[in-house]
């Protein structure tokens, strides 16, 4: 299997073949396009994910008729190039540095107050790890989770920026969680990062520019693409400070577009639904022991009627007063103990009867509330198809391949929760079909296909269960070569590799 060096070498060789056609006064829009597409990829396989990102952008901005985007990537590429010639990476930054001109990407107004909303979800899940009193590994293993979760959301709607910054922070979490480093200082620098990630989706370029400055280099704003308008927030928060994690930052409310993308959106956080339901939980605690309750009065009731009763048969055996029996006095007060018992016996009733009715009124009402609340929690498969077909469609442009999206089952309700956490994997399988299935347009009629790629997404019930599968009609999976590599890397015997179907 090749070594880092030899990939290196290889991309440092790709470089050099490609930047021709950049740097040509007059280039070939198809020569561009390639050339785009294979140094991603190529920057992809050696490893360097920012570099592949940057150049992503850049082909999106010569894409979008950015005239300074071509340039720009010629000059960038090229100082690449002298640093892999020197045997250095590819950029003198590190994360949580921003890597050269990754700039803010913009949000379709469509998605974006629904991924603002879902982002305050995640920061608060944070905000709660921070402040929880859970031991320190487990709170950073819950951070890890949304922040996992959050690098997944932003990738789907295309906000580079804060993919790119989970990406690099859920990497420092995952080493923090393999103990190498201590939890309880991951914890202190989470509140940091927390305050950085509000930052970089209220103010993209802002947040990238702090980042630089935190970093001890001049804060140059990018060059955001010609079709991204300016931001209509001025930059108002001072860069974040280390803050015990006991008392995680205060919440800025993140920006919508606009008041009638507000207004369409009532979004409920789903911690708020799940903490209304465990209320409604409590009540129905409330209300068994209101129907126990109505139980034991009842059976005092009963024991107070036999206890009247009881007296009652005293006086018939006592009779009328007479001057050698008992005393009128000490009748006259038994006789009143039986009607204050029997009193106290319709007033215990009555009680009994309003508990009970009180617990079945509570009993409908929590159903109802129940039921009610878990459709906020709900949702159809057509919520997570959107996202991945919005998905695709950017990465195929990227990529410089035409792409149509069948859909089947997208009406299917599906837990909204179960919806988020399926949106990254899905998101991994469609990146995988457009970048290493579906073929170029060129390649496709060279194969005797339409030069449209299909993806299909599809949603079917099985019993309880839903299932969800991502297929493609490109060029397939080559098992030999996966075989070799597997080989090569030692994952499996070649006696294995050879056998297997």
């Amino acid at each position: 299997m090749s070594n880092d060096t030899d990939l290196h070498a290889l991309l440092a060789g790709e470089i050099e073949r490609r930047l021709a056609a950049l740097q040509s006064p007059s280039p070939d829009e198809s020569e561009v396009r390639a050339a785009f597409h294979s140094l991603k990829g190529s920057a992809g396989m050696a490893g360097f994910d920012d570099l592949a990102l940057v150049v992503a952008q850049l082909g999106a901005r010569v894409r979008g008729g950015d005239d300074r985007a071509r340039s720009d990537a010629a000059e960038l590429l090229g100082r690449v190039l002298v640093r892999l010639h020197a045997g250095q990476s590819p950029f003198p930054t590190h994360w949580p540095e921003p890597p050269p001109m990754l700039g803010a990407a913009s949000i379709e107004p469509d998605f974006r107050a629904e991924y603002l909303a879902a982002m305050r979800d995640r920061l608060g899940e944070i905000d709660g790890a921070l402040s929880s009193d859970d031991a320190p590994k487990q709170a950073v293993e819950h951070a890890y989770r949304s922040v996992h979760s959050m690098k997944g959301a932003a990738g789907a709607v295309g906000d580079d920026a804060t993919a790119w910054y989970c990406h690099g922070l859920e990497a420092r979490l995952k080493r923090v969680l393999a103990e190498e480093q201590a939890p309880d200082d991951a914890l202190v620098g989470l509140a940091r990062h927390r305050a950085i990630i509000a930052l970089l989706l209220e103010q993209p370029m802002h947040g990238l520019a702090t980042l630089r400055a935190l970093a001890g280099r001049q804060a140059v704003p990018d060059k955001p693409p010609s079709s991204r308008p300016p931001s209509s927030r001025a930059p108002g928060s001072a860069p974040p400070t280390r803050t015990p994690p006991t008392r995680p930052p205060p919440r800025r409310p993140l920006p919508d577009n606009d008041e009638a993308e507000a207004e369409e959106l009532l979004h409920v956080p789903s911690s708020t639904a799940d903490r209304f339901l465990e209320r409604l939980e409590r009540i129905d605690l409330v209300q068994d022991e209101l129907s126990g309750t109505a139980q034991s009065v009842r059976q005092i009731a009963t024991r107070l009627r036999d206890l009247r009763a009881s007296l009652l048969e005293a006086l018939r055996l006592i009779g009328p007063p007479r001057p050698w029996g008992a005393p009128a006095a000490a009748l006259a007060h038994i006789d009143n103990a039986a009607h204050t018992l029997g009193a106290a016996a319709d007033s215990a009733d009555r009680s009994g009867m309003v508990c009970r009715r009180n617990a079945e009124v509570l009993h409908r009402r929590t159903t109802e509330m129940r039921a009610t609340v878990s459709t906020l929690r709900r949702t159809t498969v057509r919520w997570l198809f959107d996202r991945v077909s919005h998905g695709i469609v950017r990465l195929a442009a990227r990529e410089g391949h035409l792409v149509e999206i069948h859909t089947s089952g997208a009406n299917l309700p599906i837990d909204r929760r179960v919806a988020q956490r399926l949106l990254d994997p899905m998101m991994q399988l469609a990146r995988n079909a457009v970048a290493h299935g579906i073929e170029s347009p060129e390649d496709r009629a060279r194969s005797g296909k339409a030069k449209v790629g299909n993806i299909t997404l599809q949603a079917e019930r099985i019993g309880d269960w839903v299932r969800i599968v991502v297929s493609d009609d490109g060029r397939g999976v080559d098992v030999e070569r996966i075989r070799r590599l597997a080989v090569e890397s030692g994952a499996i015997t070649r006696e294995a590799a050879g056998g297997a179907q």
